[in-house]
């Protein structure tokens, strides 16, 4: 199963595993992997067999031996942002699945040997997202929403209940806005945007620590308050 791109308008062990009932009715599996010195979390979405991959920080043998053992078919790398600690791990999933990598080129900056300090080889993505955007992989409809302001480029996906925050919208916290292309007031407008426009049930898994609910930063969230 290949994935396609729908343009609207044009270290630990394996840490926590959730079970996720699509809109549908359709159960897909989530296996979060604590990846890179930042421990940024690198998400394994599979269903029926066929497996997405969102933000793989870096080369891992745990990621790499799930999906060889389970016999899956990766049929997408997502990218929520461009920078390394979400990124790093992209070369080696493509070169062992033959997925396609899918990110906004607004981060491309992000994707040089050295644009951290221990990105040490090119990144390399295969199609450019935009806000709107639907990414139909492994059976399941990935949403971009555009969340800019941790980065330039920064999006959301949200699939079914789930919605991926990437670095905009952690546990009672939002990403740093100090690196370059970051902005507070546009990371704000992209917390609030995710406010307006999804249910309180809407389940999150960020780049970052433990997963939470639109609901829950809605009312606690210091940073933004629904």
């Amino acid at each position: 199963m290949q994935s396609s791109l729908k343009r609207a308008n044009a270290p630990k062990t394996v840490t926590r595993f959730f079970r996720g009932i699509l809109k549908r009715g359709d159960p897909m599996e989530i296996r979060t992997f604590v990846m890179t010195p930042y421990q940024s979390n690198c998400y394994l979405i599979t269903h029926h067999g066929h497996a997405v991959v969102i933000d793989p920080g870096a080369r891992d043998s745990r990621l790499e031996d799930v999906i060889m053992t389970s016999g899956l078919t990766v049929d997408a790398i997502l990218l929520t942002h461009g920078h390394a600690d979400h990124v790093g791990g992209v070369m080696a999933i493509k070169d062992m699945t033959g997925a396609d990598a899918y990110m906004c080129n607004r981060d491309n900056r992000w994707l040089k040997r050295g644009s951290l300090p221990f990105l040490d080889h090119d990144v390399i993505t295969d199609h450019d997202l935009e806000d709107g955007d639907t990414v139909h992989a492994a059976g399941l409809d990935f949403h971009v929403i555009g969340t800019p302001g941790h980065s330039e480029g920064g999006v959301s996906f949200l699939c079914g209940d789930v919605l991926f925050s990437g670095d905009t919208l952690f546990f009672q916290n939002v990403g740093r806005t100090d690196l370059p292309g970051g902005d507070s007031k546009t990371l704000y407008m992209s917390v609030k945007k995710l406010y307006g426009m999804l249910p309180d049930d809407t389940k999150v898994f960020p780049g970052h620590g433990k997963p939470t609910t639109i609901g829950h930063e809605r009312t606690h969230n210091l940073f933004v308050r629904g």
